[in-house]
């Protein structure tokens, strides 16, 4: 379980002021806003209405998406959610289990995570936007599984 520090509060108030959290239930709410670029490609300028639950009973809160946007995005492209590393249970797919303590040596970091999330949230964008990945994304799953067995 993820508990935030007053620190990390008003820290996130500064970087994120549409996302409010929420002691009582211990979430995140609001608009996720970002501008962010990957080496040449375009920047990107956009928003998700997100719920960020820091209760999940894991490393990484589960990281809901609540306006259909990235639904939009998949019918529109005749893909799959989980083309858009989506879950079928609604929350994000942002990293494989058996990378996320690579990235997060020791604990849940804020700012990483909001860097990680800023990350995961421009690729699903570029990909909605111009119909192909900016960077080659990590397989999972059954996919993840079948390409180690045979790497």
């Amino acid at each position: 379980m993820v508990n935030l520090t007053y620190k990390e509060i008003s820290w996130l108030h500064k970087v994120q002021p549409d996302l409010t959290y929420i002691e009582g239930a211990n979430i995140l709410a609001g608009t996720f806003k970002y501008k962010a670029q990957y080496r040449s490609l375009v920047t990107i300028t956009d928003s998700y209405n997100l719920i960020i639950e820091l209760n999940s009973g894991n490393v990484l809160p589960k990281v809901y998406e609540t306006n259909g946007k990235i639904e939009r995005m998949s019918r529109i492209m005749g893909k799959e959610l989980c083309d858009f590393h989506v879950n079928p249970n609604g929350t994000f797919c942002m990293i494989r289990r058996d990378k996320i303590f690579s990235m997060y040596k020791h604990c849940f970091d804020l700012k990483l995570f909001i860097n990680h999330l800023t990350t995961h949230l421009y690729w699903i964008s570029y990909y909605g936007i111009y119909g192909k990945e900016p960077w080659k994304a990590e397989e999972h799953g059954f996919g993840y599984l079948t390409n180690k067995k045979h790497g």
